[in-house]
């Protein structure tokens, strides 16, 4: 349980340094006044729906790969 409880841990650090390191990436932009794309409804659900679909694959993925550990070699 330990072990799940850290892997999972684990995740949850490596996915922070990530976004920490590109709301760094998105200050540095910001200050030298690049403005990228600008927040309108058909932006976010752009983003919106990219971040659902791979939700999907990696929950479809997850499964898959316990029922690889689960079968006889």
């Amino acid at each position: 349980m330990l072990r799940r409880l850290l892997g999972n841990l684990e995740l949850g650090l490596t996915t922070l340094a990530i976004v920490a390191v590109l709301v760094g990436i998105r200050a540095v932009l910001w200050e030298l006044g690049v403005e990228g794309l600008s927040a309108t409804a058909v932006s976010a659900g752009i983003i919106t729906g990219g971040i659902f679909v791979i939700g999907l694959v990696v929950a479809g993925t997850l499964s898959d790969y316990r029922e690889a550990e689960r079968a006889p070699t």
